[in-house]
């Protein structure tokens, strides 16, 4: 499991995430203008979009603060459970489902060559046994 993200201009944050399926995000006053709406795009799609803006929270602050002892980062406020997947669009899923079943077909036709020329081989090893038993 990995995660990487990079705070863009204004309130954006671009998560890079393999393997991780919901994630934390600490709201810190020195990073975000907490009074503006926060936008979180992962690989690439919008998976959260705040209504409004992130409400500081004294609990956060609290809680966090004595979790890493790190006075210099102050987290005012906490965005729990981001998805780091969203559902694909009805586009996206016909889309895979067409690329899945070309990549079938073409296993499939690759499987009946495999399979012919197995009995070709064959045929003609019975036919060396044939020859072979007539001539003894």
């Amino acid at each position: 499991m990995r995660a990487t993200w990079n705070v863009r201009s204004g309130n954006r944050v671009d998560a890079v995430t393999q393997g991780v399926t919901a994630f934390t995000l600490l709201i810190s006053p020195d990073q975000f203008d907490i009074d503006k709406p926060l936008q979180v795009m992962a690989n690439g799609r919008e998976v959260w979009h705040g209504c409004g803006r992130v409400a500081p929270d004294l609990r956060t602050l609290l809680v966090w603060a004595a979790r890493d002892n790190d006075r210099t980062m102050l987290y005012a406020a906490m965005v729990d459970r981001v998805p780091a997947k969203i559902p694909l669009t009805p586009k996206e899923l016909f889309s895979l489902r067409d690329r899945r079943i070309s990549e079938a077909h073409r296993a499939t036709s690759e499987s009946h060559r495999l399979a012919d020329e197995k009995r070709k081989i064959q045929a003609g090893v019975r036919r060396l046994h044939e020859a072979r038993d007539l001539h003894r």
